[in-house]
């Protein structure tokens, strides 16, 4: 009888050995905490354009309050992965989180888009640094066997947040947001992991640094370039670039995309 590829991995003397414990409570706090700063994130989403409308800002001027804040969080980000896997995880986090909650209280005192912009500055500082120190952290926590559910499950934070924090989207796109919350969820942890999946331990603070800048990388110039097509194609036109710019990114994986599992480690169908 041929042996069943995804059984538990068998000691010499054929006792099947017990898979790792994921959720230690380490773990969970890490994912809970994703969760609280992924909610404060995506309530502010919504709530930035209409207030820089009301300041007397126009589309291309939303775009740009959107695009400083991922200017400034791709810019600290490597410099944050080099300062993780040098020094440690615990001060910089920390740093990062103060930084973030008070650049949250600040805006309650932004009462011009040039006062919006520099709290933008400051606000994508504290989420550049906190991100990928989070994400580091949780791929520290995570057994190797593992990390595909671990980082799904810490990637769940952000997904969540996003279902909380925009629960006053019109309903005219919940089925727009339901498909493509399943993608992102699906596909952004898988990345995530694919990220770290070959690197070694003491470069993960870089590789979910170069991983998360590139995120936001692609949120900041989309914001920008989409927020200026908007004002000539309308939202229509707008929808239809975002899902042109995703089917390019698959077919750019399909091309290029590496296989990073070793091959002694993949499931071989039995014979």
């Amino acid at each position: 009888m041929a042996a069943n590829p995804h059984s538990s991995p068998a000691v010499p003397d054929g006792t099947p050995q017990k898979r790792p414990s994921l959720w230690t409570r380490d773990f969970a706090l890490v994912c809970l905490f994703n969760l609280a700063i992924f909610i404060s994130f995506q309530m502010l989403m919504p709530t930035i354009p209409v207030y820089v409308d009301r300041l007397g800002g126009n589309q291309a001027v939303i775009g740009l309050v959107t695009g400083i804040f991922t200017v400034s969080s791709v810019a600290l980000r490597p410099w944050t992965g080099l300062g993780l896997d040098r020094y440690g995880r615990r001060g910089i986090w920390l740093a990062g989180t103060l930084v973030f909650v008070l650049a949250v209280a600040g805006y309650n005192w932004a009462l011009s888009i040039a006062l919006l912009m520099m709290l933008r500055v400051v606000h994508g500082a504290g989420w550049g640094i906190l991100t990928v120190s989070a994400a580091t952290a949780a791929t520290d926590l995570v057994p190797p066997p593992r990390r595909g559910e671990g980082m799904g499950f810490f990637g769940l934070g952000a997904n969540l947040g996003m279902a909380v924090g925009l629960a006053d989207s019109l309903a005219a796109f919940l089925g727009a947001a339901v498909v493509g919350g399943l993608g992102f969820g699906s596909l952004h942890p898988a990345l995530q992991a694919l990220a770290v999946a070959t690197c070694a331990p003491t470069r993960r603070g870089a590789a979910q640094a170069t991983f998360t800048a590139s995120f936001d990388l692609g949120i900041g110039v989309g914001a920008v370039a989409l927020g200026l097509l908007a004002q000539f194609t309308g939202y229509g036109g707008m929808f239809l670039a975002s899902a042109g710019m995703a089917l390019a990114g698959l077919v750019t994986y399909l091309a290029v995309g590496v296989d990073s599992m070793p091959a002694g480690k993949r499931n071989v169908p039995p014979s």
